[in-house]
């Protein structure tokens, strides 16, 4: 299936606030990235037995959606909602669980 924008590619792309960026910005393959590791978590998610694995791996996934959040937009306080952000609560309990 063929999508059109009829907005032309000139080797750019929208984020979430609008703004263009070139395709090969670094914020794109980074999201791009994470994008795929998330795919990688949910097949996991899927197949480990362990419920507390299953916690913990969606525990990081959501964390990674926050991430891709925050790379896909400028400046969040034009949003009438804020937008997640990653405490230090989320990064300690990664190490918690990583330990």
């Amino acid at each position: 299936m063929k999508i059109y924008t009829k907005n032309g590619d000139k080797g750019q792309t929208s984020l979430l606030d609008k703004q263009n960026i070139d395709k090969d910005d670094i914020r794109i393959e980074t999201y791009g990235t994470a994008d795929e590791l998330n795919a990688h978590i949910a097949l996991l998610t899927c197949i480990v037995p362990d419920k507390n694995c299953q916690t913990y791996l969606k525990d990081i996934a959501y964390n990674l959606f926050v991430i891709q959040t925050q790379l896909a937009v400028e400046n969040d306080s034009q949003y009438a909602h804020p937008l997640p952000h990653l405490t230090e609560e989320n990064i300690s309990q990664l190490e918690r669980t990583i330990d």
